[in-house]
C-alpha cells in the first residue's frame, strides 16, 4: 500500500501501556471537524482508557485531520495512519493491521459514540465469545438534529440507513447485517479468514466481506444497548449521490459472486417479474430509465426546497368542519401556485442555461475564426517571404553573370595592352608589334580584320574595333 511519509503522523501510545481489549477503527477523508466530535465522544467512554484504543486511518485528507489526531493523542490511546487516497476498504485494512485489540469496532467519522458504547460491545462479545460471532450496534439520529422528511424516508420508508425495523435485541442474524460503522468482530477471525476487498472504494465492502466469512460460519448478533448517533443530516443531493455510488458497489458485488443469495441481495432481479430469480442486465436497462430517474430527482429537489421553506402540509382530521376544509383547499391552491412558480423558475433556469450555452458556442466560433485568420495571415507572410527570396536569388544570379562578363572583358583588355607596351594609341609606328598577330606578314588592312578581331572576341563592339583599325 502506497504511503506518503511527508503527511504521515507516527502513532502515539503511552510508553508501557497495556494491550487494549478493543480497537476502534475510523477511516476518514477530509472531515476534520466531524472527526473531532467523534474522537471527543471516545475520550469520554465509561471504561478505562487503557482498555481501548482508537486507530484513525486518514485516506489522503487535505484538511487538518492530522492536527486533530495530534491533539487527541495526549488524551487517549490514538494511532494516526496516513495513506494515499485508496478508498474505504484499503483504509479499514490499514486499521486492522495497525490495531492491537482482540475486538475490532468499525466506526464512521460522522457518528458519535454513546457514553457506554464500548462497554456494551465488550459485554456482547463476552456473552458470545465464539470467534465467528460479530456484534451489530444501534445507530440513530443525533438528538441535536431536526428530523426532515428525507431523514425519515431513508431510515423508516426506504430503509437505506440503519433500518432496524423489527429486529429484536439479542437476535442472531445472517451476514447481511454486518453493517460498517456500527459493527464489531474478533480480530483473530479476520486474521484467519480474510479482510476487506480493496476493489470496494465506497459501500458494500462490509457485507461482501461478511458473505465470504459466512462460508466459515460467520454470524451477527444484534445488541440494542450499543448506541451511536449520526451527526450529519443528509441533503437530497448527497443522498442521491450515495445511492448511485452504492449502486456501483452492489453491481461489483454481484459480478464477484454469482450466488443467488448475493444476486437477490444486490436486487438485480426485475421487480416486475414474480420470479425474482430471473436476472436482468442492469447496464442494458439503465438507458431506458435514466431520463425518468433524472426527472424524478429534479422533482424531489423542488419538493425539498419547498419543505425547507416551511411549506409542509398538516394532517386534517376526517371530522374537520367546512372551515378546515376551506383552509385545506386554500393551502392546496397555495402549494399548487408555489409548484407553478417553481416550474417557471426551473424553466427560466433552463432558458438561461441554453443562452449561456449559445454564448459559449459563439465564443468558440469566434475563436475558430480568429485562429483561421491568423493561420491565413501566417500563410500569406510565408508566401511573401518565399517570393522575395526567389527574387533575391534571381537578382544575385544576374549580378554574378554581369560580374563575370566584366571580368572577361577586363582580361581581353589587359591582353591587348601588351601589344602596345607604351600605352600609346594604335598608329603606323607601332604596327610592327601588331603585325605579330598576322604571321603571314601581311599589312594590317580592312581585309584581314577577321584576324584582328581575335583580340577582341567580346570586349568591344565591332564598330569600335573598326574605328581603331582604321587609324592604322
Amino acid at each position: 500500500m502506497a504511503r506518503s511519509s511527508k503527511r504521515r503522523t507516527p502513532p502515539r501510545r503511552s510508553s508501557g501501556s497495556k494491550r487494549p481489549l478493543i480497537s476502534v477503527v475510523i477511516p476518514t477523508f477530509n472531515r476534520a471537524a466531524m472527526l473531532s466530535a467523534t474522537l471527543e465522544s471516545f475520550a469520554a467512554q465509561s471504561i478505562s482508557k487503557y482498555r481501548y484504543e482508537v486507530v484513525v486511518v486518514d485516506d489522503g485528507s487535505k484538511d487538518t485531520t492530522a492536527d486533530v489526531c495530534r491533539d487527541f493523542a495526549a488524551r487517549i490511546q490514538l494511532s494516526h495512519r496516513y495513506i494515499d487516497n485508496s478508498g474505504i476498504s484499503a483504509a479499514k485494512n490499514t486499521g486492522i493491521m495497525a490495531s492491537r485489540g482482540k475486538i475490532l469496532l468499525f466506526f464512521d467519522d460522522d457518528d458519535v459514540a454513546d457514553f457506554h458504547l464500548l462497554e456494551e460491545h465488550i459485554k456482547a462479545h463476552e456473552r458470545h465469545p465464539q470467534e465467528n460471532v460479530a456484534v451489530l450496534g444501534y445507530t440513530t439520529w443525533a438528538p441535536t438534529l431536526s428530523i426532515t422528511p428525507l431523514m425519515r424516508y431513508v431510515t423508516e420508508t426506504g430503509r437505506f440507513l440503519f433500518a432496524y425495523g423489527d429486529l429484536r435485541d439479542g437476535q442472531m442474524l445472517d451476514f447481511t447485517y454486518f453493517w460498517g460503522g456500527r459493527s464489531s468482530c474478533k480480530r483473530s477471525f479476520l486474521a484467519k479468514r480474510g479482510i476487506f476487498n480493496r476493489r470496494f472504494r465506497f459501500g458494500s465492502e462490509d457485507v461482501e466481506l461478511a458473505y465470504r466469512l459466512s462460508k466459515f460460519g460467520f454470524r451477527v448478533v444484534f445488541h440494542r444497548a450499543a448506541v451511536s448517533y449520526m451527526t450529519r443530516p443528509p441533503t437530497l443531493e448527497e443522498f442521491c449521490d450515495r445511492c448511485e455510488r452504492q449502486g456501483e458497489s452492489l453491481f461489483l458485488f454481484s459480478r464477484l459472486h454469482d450466488d443467488p443469495i448475493v444476486q437477490q441481495y444486490c436486487k438485480l432481479a426485475d421487480p416486475f417479474i414474480d420470479n425474482r430469480a430471473v436476472g436482468v442486465d442492469a447496464e442494458e436497462k439503465w438507458p431506458d430509465v435514466a431520463a425518468l430517474f433524472r426527472e424524478k430527482v429534479d422533482q424531489l429537489g423542488r419538493v425539498e426546497r419547498l419543505l425547507a421553506w416551511g411549506f409542509e402540509p398538516k394532517a386534517i382530521p376526517e371530522a374537520a368542519g367546512s372551515k378546515q376544509l376551506a383552509q385545506a383547499e386554500a393551502y392546496r391552491l397555495q402549494m399548487h401556485e408555489l409548484f407553478a412558480k417553481s416550474a417557471q423558475a426551473e424553466a427560466y433556469r433552463l432558458q438561461m442555461r441554453d443562452l449561456f450555452a449559445k454564448i459559449t458556442e459563439l465564443e468558440a466560433k469566434l475563436s475558430q475564426r480568429e485562429a483561421a485568420y491568423h493561420a491565413e495571415m501566417a500563410q500569406r507572410e510565408a508566401a511573401y517571404h518565399a517570393e522575395m527570396a526567389q527574387r533575391e536569388a534571381v537578382y544575385q544570379a544576374e549580378l554574378a553573370r554581369l560580374n563575370q562578363d566584366m571580368a572577361q572583358r577586363e582580361a581581353v583588355y589587359q591582353g591587348l595592352t601588351k601589344i602596345w607596351p607604351s600605352g600609346k594609341q594604335c598608329t603606323r609606328r607601332n604596327l610592327p608589334g601588331l603585325t605579330k598577330i598576322w604571321p603571314s606578314g601581311k599589312q594590317c588592312t580592312r581585309r584581314n580584320l577577321p584576324g584582328l578581331t581575335k583580340i577582341w572576341p567580346s570586349l568591344l563592339g565591332l564598330t569600335t574595333n573598326l574605328k581603331i583599325v582604321s587609324r592604322i
